[in-house]
């Protein structure tokens, strides 16, 4: 991941942000924006780790992550120390030009993180950005016949079966 990521304006106009306090919201924008963040809105991070970076106490940080939780704003599983940030990609449109890049990182991370209940809310949230790949991918695929790149043509295909089984 790069070291800009550049957050929409409308997340001020959101009501479920502005049902967030002051460290709710620093909170909220720190998971957009910190390290440990993919690229998909997955965030595998301890509470420690936010309370330090956001001067909060780390009590105050886990009673805010199960306040937006409660909200659905995120998914927290505190055991884990893991973070599902819904509406990611509406706030984070656009950081991601490529779909091959942004397959790719799914792929991986799918991989890495084998927690099914993860990755039925990623698909159930963005399965319209997860169709919106696929046909990019079948777009670049085309291009590629059309211009008899065999070697692309096959990794073209590997991949787009490999996001439509997800």
């Amino acid at each position: 991941m790069g070291n800009y990521y550049p957050v929409y304006k409308t997340i001020w106009t959101s009501s479920s942000f502005n049902a967030l306090d002051s460290n709710g919201k620093l909170v909220y924008l720190y998971l957009l924006t910190n390290n440990f963040t993919t690229q998909l809105g997955v965030c595998r991070i301890k509470p420690s780790y936010i309370a330090t970076d956001c001067g909060i106490k780390e009590i105050e940080v886990i009673k805010l992550l199960k306040g937006m939780h409660k909200l659905k704003i995120i998914t927290f599983w505190q055991n884990e120390n893991l973070i599902f940030i819904h509406k990611f990609f509406r706030y984070t449109k656009g950081t991601i030009k490529s779909p091959i890049t942004l397959s790719k990182a799914l792929l991986r991370e799918h991989e890495l993180l084998n927690k099914p209940e993860l990755w039925e809310l990623f698909s159930a949230e963005f399965s319209k950005e997860l169709l919106e790949i696929t046909n990019a991918l079948k777009d670049i695929l085309e291009k590629n016949k059309k211009n008899g790149n065999a070697e692309k043509i096959e990794d073209l295909n590997k991949l787009i079966s490999e996001v439509d089984s997800l």
